[in-house]
C-alpha cells in the first residue's frame, strides 16, 4: 500500500524488510516451538478417545497425522 500511495521508495523497502524478518522468525523459529510443544506436551492435555455423543473425536492416530502435517508444513517451505 505504501508503494501505491507514492509516499517513499525507502519507506516501502524498509517496510518490506521488516515484514520479511518477522515472517522468517515466526515461520521458521517460533513455529518450531509450536510443533515441539504440540508433539510433546499435547498428549498431556488431550484425551484420546472417540465418543460421538460426548464430542470427543481425537484418537492417537488422528493426533499423529496432525503432528505429521505440522512437520510437513515446516519442511515444505
Amino acid at each position: 500500500m505504501i508503494r501505491y500511495l507514492n509516499i517513499s521508495q525507502l519507506l516501502c523497502d524498509l517496510t518490506f524488510a521488516c515484514f520479511m524478518v518477522s515472517w522468517l522468525i515466526t515461520r521458521h523459529v517460533l513455529f518450531m516451538f509450536v510443533i515441539v510443544s504440540t508433539i510433546f506436551e499435547g498428549p498431556q492435555y488431550v484425551e484420546f478417545k472417540w465418543d460421538y455423543e460426548g464430542g470427543y473425536y481425537v484418537t492417537r492416530n488422528a493426533f499423529s497425522v496432525f503432528c505429521g502435517l505440522l512437520l510437513l508444513l515446516q519442511v515444505s517451505d
